[in-house]
């Protein structure tokens, strides 16, 4: 099984002085797939390539962990390439967030009457094919095997321990293994935990992981790297004057 590596690749027609740069991280992707059985999502380059055959030039440039660094480093490389006003390359925008186009515009909003024809024609639509809507039926309510079924304390550990997120912790000197544990006992909710648990602040310095190496250095360097608490007063009798 491949394991899900983004990347970005780089087509070209020699002979044409015709080139396309792209970035890949759909679900499950991997660079084994490429031009196998993923052939880039650019339409100019699917007319072209109709027109005048298969590229003679098909390169992985580079892979990465996430996505997000796969399409950071396809905006650099497309924006400090200049493939956006460069003729010999298909891409039309940087791939940024801005999405600029040749021209050196953006794309305008669309009107009320363009977004009410696009609503109509999908309107009715299904956007799942048959298949996975007979296995969605059959995988729902009493159909899944692990419906009704509530995991015990020590199974969710085991289960936290095999996925690698199993973090103790202690609160004002007390240890707890889940944060549910402490979220029943305090009365206070997980994610208001996980917050103090990561916070910097000084208030909730004896809220840690036990991994936690920076807490550990808190209690023996003082305030070091937290906010100091005297000038958190002094910042709020500022305020008052």
């Amino acid at each position: 099984m491949s394991i899900y590596t983004p990347y970005t690749y780089l087509i070209g027609w020699s002979k044409h002085q015709k080139y396309y740069y792209g970035v890949r991280y759909g679900k499950g992707c991997h660079p084994d797939d490429f031009w196998v059985s993923y052939f880039t999502s650019s339409k100019r380059v699917d007319h072209f390539r109709k027109e005048y055959g298969e590229p003679d030039i098909i390169q992985i440039r580079k892979t990465f962990q996430t996505k997000e660094k796969a399409r950071i480093w396809e905006h650099t490389a497309i924006r400090r390439c200049g493939m956006v006003d460069d003729d010999r390359f298909f891409n039309c925008h940087d791939g940024g967030k801005t999405f600029m186009n040749k021209g050196g515009y953006t794309l305008p909003p669309r009107s009320i009457e363009h977004s009410k024809k696009i609503s109509d024609a999908n309107t009715g639509k299904l956007w799942c094919n048959d298949d996975k809507m007979k296995r969605s039926e059959q995988y729902s309510g009493n159909g899944n095997p692990r419906y009704g079924v509530v995991m015990s304390r020590q199974e969710r550990i085991v289960l936290l321990k095999k996925r690698g997120t199993y973090r103790p912790f202690f609160i004002n000197g007390k240890y707890y293994e889940l944060k549910s544990d402490a979220a029943e006992e305090l009365n206070i909710k997980i994610g208001t935990i996980s917050y103090r648990l990561h916070n910097k602040k000084y208030k909730w310095k004896e809220w840690r992981y036990t991994d936690d190496v920076e807490n550990y250095k808190y209690k023996e360097h003082g305030n070091k790297g937290r906010k100091r608490p005297d000038l958190a007063e002094r910042n709020r009798k500022n305020k008052v004057l």
